[in-house]
Parts: C-alpha cells; sequence; structure tokens
C-alpha cells in the first residue's frame, strides 16, 4: 500500500488524493441544489440547520514497477539467486495484478527487457509465468539497462538484485523521486557471505571472465567477510538516506518471509 494518497491513475483500492464514490469518509461540503439529495447528511442539518453532504475519499490504481536484475552474477549459489529472485519478482506481480493495480515487469542485465508495461489484469501474471522458464541471467551488468526503465507517474518500485558491479546511488537516484517509493531487495547466497572453501582459490568473476588466484587463509577470511559486511551496509545506507526500504533476501531464508517484509514498503 502506498504512504502517499494517489492523485492520478485509474479506479483502484488506494486512497486517491480526491473525492470518489470509496466507503471511507472524507468531510462535508455544502449542499449544491441540483446535488443528489440522497447525499444529504441530515443528523448534520439537525445540528445547524444547513444542508451538507457526505463526500468520500476517492480510489485509484498504483502503478507497481518490478525490475529484475538478470546479470551474470545472479547465477550463483545454493539456493541460487536467480531462481529465489525470479520467484519473488513473481510474488510481487501476481499480488500488484490481484488487488487492481498497473503492473511494468523489466528485466535488467546487457540491457533492459520490458516483459510488462503498465498492465492490468491478472491474465498477464500467467503471460509472466509461462516467459519466467525462458529467462536467463547472463551478460556484465550494464548500469544504464536499471536507469532505462524511467519512472512515469507516481508508483512503488520493487528493485532485485545482488548490486553487483552496480552504483546504487545512481539506480537509486534514478528511481527516488517525490511521486515515487522504492524498496531495493539485494538477493545474496550463503556461499557470498561464508565461502565453504579451502586455502588455494581460482576465482573467476561471473560477468567478466577474469581470473584472479588467492591463499583464503583464516586472514583472508576475515577480511574478505568484513568487506561483504561493509557492502552491505553501504548499500543499505544509501537507501536510507534516499528513504528507500532495504530488504536483504539471503536465499536460504523462507521466500515468503521476505515477500512479507517488502510488502512493508507503503508502512
Amino acid at each position: 500500500m502506498p504512504r502517499k494518497r494517489i492523485a492520478k491513475g485509474g479506479g483502484g483500492v488506494h486512497l486517491g488524493a480526491g473525492r470518489g464514490a470509496s466507503l471511507d469518509f472524507y468531510g462535508h461540503s455544502p449542499y449544491t441544489p441540483g446535488e443528489d439529495i440522497r447525499k444529504i447528511d441530515w443528523k448534520a442539518y439537525a445540528r445547524t440547520e444547513n444542508l451538507y453532504v457526505k463526500d468520500f475519499s476517492e480510489e485509484r490504481q498504483v502503478l507497481v514497477r518490478v525490475l529484475l536484475d538478470s546479470s551474470a552474477s545472479m547465477d550463483f549459489g545454493s539456493p541460487g539467486k536467480w531462481a529465489f529472485a525470479l520467484k519473488l519478482s513473481l510474488g510481487l506481480a501476481c499480488l500488484a495484478l490481484r488487488q487492481g493495480d498497473r503492473l511494468s515487469f523489466y528485466t535488467a542485465g546487457r540491457s533492459l527487457e520490458v516483459l510488462k508495461e503498465s498492465v492490468a489484469g491478472t491474465g498477464h501474471f500467467y503471460d509472466l509465468m509461462k516467459a519466467a522458464p525462458l529467462l536467463r541471467p547472463g551478460g556484465a551488468t550494464a548500469q544504464q539497462a536499471f536507469t532505462g526503465a524511467a519512472p512515469r507517474g507516481p508508483g512503488i518500485t520493487f528493485i532485485l538484485s545482488d548490486f553487483f558491479g552496480l552504483d546504487a546511488a545512481v539506480v537509486l537516484d534514478h528511481f527516488c523521486l517525490p511521486d515515487q517509493q522504492v524498496a531495493a531487495i539485494q538477493v545474496i547466497s550463503p556461499q557470498e557471505l561464508d565461502p565453504p572453501a579451502g586455502e588455494e582459490l581460482k576465482l573467476v568473476d561471473a560477468e567478466t571472465g577474469r581470473i584472479k588466484r588467492i591463499h583464503f587463509t583464516a586472514a583472508a577470511r576475515r577480511r574478505y567477510a568484513e568487506k561483504a559486511g561493509l557492502f552491505l551496509a553501504a548499500t543499505r545506507e544509501r537507501c536510507v538516506r534516499r528513504g528507500a526500504s532495504y530488504i536483504l533476501a539471503i536465499t536460504a531464508t523462507d521466500p515468503v518471509c521476505v515477500l512479507k517484509q517488502a510488502l512493508e514498503v507503503g508502512e
């Protein structure tokens, strides 16, 4: 649910900024000759001897954007980051469409791919379910792929990414506008927090193919854990500074629990 009343959009379930025909009482306004007399508040007339009509809040749709990182770094971990993030993104899409909101669904890797653009109706969710098995992560992260999904009108944006190879500040600045609410879901595998490895490691960058050999001693493991913690903290801090919600989604977690945290974006 959005934090603010929605000024524009079609009929929906969220409180609008004007008056309409919902069940939420908005206030009174003076009766104007020609208005439907059934709207007159006769109790108010008995108190004031003036004619007033009851006004109710309008209800609007909100545009929900789901932006899913499809770069090669998402194809890692056990449970895998890609399958976990895809499940979360489809869950968000389903909820948005079922409650009558509009949905835009994108994947971002080498380039931005638009799967759905400002659509409504649960039939579009089944289209996404059919397309999901064909989606594959791959290629290097392209910053412009994330910033290519331009916000148009008020709405809520969910960004699902590990944020590897991304300048999170630039991505967040693109979406954290006055009429937007943003939730960043950082998807991380348990192996990225605590690598199960011996002392001699050959590391291969999933997106660039670069190779690095290291001695993963106890001291190196401690340094790694410290840098991993700083990386997650920095992403969170950039969200907080811009008023965005931050959810750390470790793939070993129940996805339903992560989804519940994501839905608190409007609270």
